[in-house]
């Protein structure tokens, strides 16, 4: 991998997601809760939680609950933004996991 590259990257990701917050009525963010939590995350989250706009937190690949599946939910919520509405290509639901 090319640190130098992904550096970049991650750095043009964060100025495109300050661009799109400051042209934004409203914000979705959206996550992979099957994934655990990214730096880039935290650092759009901090964002976020300044923001005086209206945000919706969106969990992806929120498939099958009921399956032996790991979810990160109680390591998102450490982000300060509530419990995500859980989405998925299947289906979604705003409740936490039970």
């Amino acid at each position: 991998i090319d640190i130098k590259s992904e550096a970049r990257l991650s750095n043009e990701v964060f100025k495109q997601t300050s661009k799109a917050i400051d042209e934004a009525d409203i914000i979705v963010f959206l996550t992979d809760i099957k994934s655990p939590i990214s730096p880039l995350d935290e650092e759009i989250a901090d964002m976020l939680r300044k923001v005086k706009k209206p945000v919706v937190f969106a969990g992806n690949k929120w498939d099958d609950p009921g399956s032996n599946a790991s979810y990160y939910t109680e390591e998102y919520l450490k982000l300060g933004l509530g419990y995500p509405v859980f989405v998925s290509q299947l289906g979604s639901g705003p409740h936490p996991p039970r």
